[in-house]
């Protein structure tokens, strides 16, 4: 999903080899709020915009909930460089029970770009420091990542090695302020894993990092050079890819369309059977801290795209069963 698009536009208004394979869950960490991450089963999540004007991302959030019957696990946001952390959308979700994830990214309020290299030698390290402070003070548990499908920001951010060396210093400034409530996720789309973009070892930091994270969509009827992308299909890599380094699996963004979208006809039920599929999956891999789906309205390549969950009764049907099964906590 073109998230670095949405905080652009908020700033300036304001095929695997391991089929079906486990690996052991690591030891769950525990947080200065006694909560810890789970070790068995997958935590349900969601990033929920709002769709109507005058509608706010708590309203998006509560009004899906009462749809869904339920409240969701970990909730989804993006935030940018100069936003202090946690901000007030945090704390208040936290305090309704669901766990934060965050993707503190590099750009400005003003939409300007801030250097990984910078990041990298030490010019921001004031900065950073403010944000360990603060949210070791918070003392709620959140998953944090550091600008999140860097792939897409390279042209404006730097190189993948700046980006390497920019999150390895600032996992390292957190871990010297003593920061322990943190689990580090890494985010990036699902094509690095099978090799675009120079691959996932171009990106990943040489640091104490926590979870693997895959961001993926499958767009089609609306783009699509080769049809529907199954679920297995966009995810498969990335599992592969953590299951062979030890690490839990985070489906950080994913969503599918209906497939009479964009004008197109098909079957009714399409959408619906991606996500029970993509249940099945998550169940067989048995690695998958949490998925948290995209409940948003996006424009990618001049297509307008719903991937709300409720863009059918079968699709808000499958979701809302997926939500009530013992897996997804």
């Amino acid at each position: 999903m073109e998230r670095r698009e949405f905080l652009k536009k908020t700033a300036l208004a304001s095929a695997a080899t391991v089929v079906g394979s486990r690996i052991p869950l690591l030891t769950p960490n525990a947080f200065a709020d006694g909560s810890a991450d789970a070790t068995v089963g997958c935590l349900w999540g969601i990033h929920a915009e709002p769709r109507t004007k005058g509608g706010t991302i708590y309203s998006a959030l509560t009004n899906l909930e009462k749809k869904v019957g339920r409240r969701f696990a970990v909730d989804r946001q993006y935030h940018r460089w100069d936003d202090l952390l946690p901000s007030k959308y945090e704390v208040w979700t936290r305090a309704n029970g669901r766990t934060p994830y965050v993707s503190w990214n590099t750009y400005l309020r003003s939409g300007q770009p801030v250097s990984w290299a910078q990041i990298a030698t030490g010019k921001h390290d004031t900065w950073i420091r403010t944000q360990a402070q603060s949210i070791r003070s918070w003392g709620r548990k959140m998953y944090f990542t550091f600008n999140h499908e860097p792939e897409n920001d390279a042209s404006h951010c730097g190189s993948s090695g700046a980006y390497r060396a920019a999150f390895a210093r600032i996992i390292g400034i957190f871990a010297n302020q003593g920061v322990s409530n943190v689990t580090w996720v890494v985010a990036l789309m699902s094509p690095t894993y099978k090799g675009n973009n120079g691959g996932p070892g171009a990106w990943f930091p040489n640091a104490r990092y926590s979870i693997v994270g895959v961001d993926g969509y499958n767009r089609y009827p609306c783009y699509a050079k080769n049809g529907r992308k199954p679920f297995y299909e966009i995810f498969a890599s990335a599992h592969e890819y953590a299951a062979n380094h030890g690490k839990q699996l985070a489906i950080c963004e994913y969503g599918t369309l209906e497939d009479d979208a964009c004008g197109a006809t098909g079957d009714p039920t399409g959408k619906a059977k991606w996500l029970n599929t993509g249940a099945d999956w998550i169940q067989q891999w048995g690695n998958v801290a949490f998925a948290a789906y995209s409940h948003v309205f996006a424009t990618y390549r001049q297509k307008p795209m719903a991937f709300y969950v409720d863009s059918s009764t079968s699709s808000l049907g499958a979701f809302t069963t997926i939500g009530q099964m013992p897996y997804f906590k």
